[in-house]
């Protein structure tokens, strides 16, 4: 471990003394960034040397040299602005990463068409750039390529609006089943009809809260918190009801012990807090209601009585603690 932190530690150093001393910065002229970028020895120092330049002719050298490693013709061809010479990269570099980076920075739509529409292997990258909504949409509702859906989604995340758009969102959703794109779809679908048909099937359960964390129907947060599946999803529903009689009733009678937890955590009835932290067969849930509760009495009881070491321990803690604050409080009235 000591070994690892000194070799930190001088790496840190290394690049500090790069870009000008501790806190300092990489220089910004040009000549100074080009002979970093084409001769440093330091690697983070030739990598923000790349990053920074914007001398075409420097840039074009460095990904032109065969010699030097794919790594930095991909960074220099990533700052190329020329089209031309961008596609000439595209059609007939040797490494797949420059030929990648070069299609990411091209803007001409043909040429993106072509690639997207014919080339499997640099689908992803051409879609970067694409405009053309409808070869994205075929290729986030269609299998197209691996994390093909997932590029054109985020496309057309960037130049398309979501507002007239919400049911083909839930179709996406309901498609997908679950993952980033149903995920990210969630997340820009604000319909509550969708929502909630959303947070009732979906087979996803971050899909699911997500959704439940949108939702302003209660009774429809009230029926998903008594008949989810999953526990985490039941959680989610509790969290978004407000009403403390519903509460009451989940932490009492809900078959799920997360959704109980939930509910204690928003219940404010103080006798029901008692009761279910005497009754309650789930070790976790009675905890919960212990931590909860102010009546020291009830405390004392609970600390003497529980079957489980834990669950006394924990109500004991809690008296000593509510003992110690109103000794405090005694002590500071007048």
């Amino acid at each position: 471990m000591k070994k690892m932190m000194m070799t930190i530690a001088l790496t840190t150093l290394s690049l500090n003394t790069a870009f000008g001393g501790e806190g300092g910065e990489m220089p910004n002229d040009q000549a100074t960034l080009a002979d970093t970028a084409k001769n440093s020895g330091d690697i983070g120092a030739r990598r923000e040397a790349i990053r920074k330049l914007t001398d075409q002719a420097v840039l074009l050298e460095i990904a032109r040299d065969e010699k030097e490693g794919y790594y930095w013709r991909e960074l220099a061809v990533g700052n190329i602005h020329d089209q031309d010479i961008l596609m000439g990269f595209a059609k007939n570099d040797k490494h797949f990463a420059v030929r990648s980076a070069a299609i990411r920075n091209i803007h001409d739509q043909a040429f993106l068409m072509e690639i997207a529409k014919n080339d499997e292997q640099y689908r992803t990258a051409a879609i970067v750039n694409l405009n053309d909504k409808d070869l994205l949409w075929d290729f986030v509702m269609n299998d197209r390529g691996f994390r093909v859906d997932e590029a054109a989604f985020a496309r057309l995340d960037k130049i398309t609006g979501w507002n007239d758009k919400q049911e083909l969102l839930a179709d996406i959703i309901a498609r997908k089943r679950g993952g980033q794109i149903a995920y990210s779809a969630v997340g820009r679908l604000h319909d509550q009809a969708l929502l909630e048909k959303v947070a009732q099937t979906s087979p996803d359960w971050q899909v699911c809260t997500t959704a439940i964390g949108k939702l302003e129907n209660q009774a429809v947060l009230v029926g998903i918190a008594n008949t989810a599946e999953l526990g985490v999803v039941r959680e989610a529903a509790v969290m978004r009801i407000t009403d403390q009689v519903v509460l009451a009733d989940i932490a009492k009678n809900n078959t799920s012990e997360d959704a109980r937890e939930a509910a204690i955590e928003k219940l404010k009835d103080k006798a029901t807090l008692v009761k279910i932290a005497k009754n309650d067969k789930s070790v976790d849930v009675r905890l919960s209601a212990v931590e909860k509760i102010t009546d020291r009495a009830a405390l004392a009881e609970i600390a003497r009585t529980d079957k489980d070491m834990f669950v006394r321990q924990t109500a004991e803690a809690r008296l000593k603690e509510l003992q110690k604050g109103a000794m405090k409080d005694t002590a500071a009235t007048p």
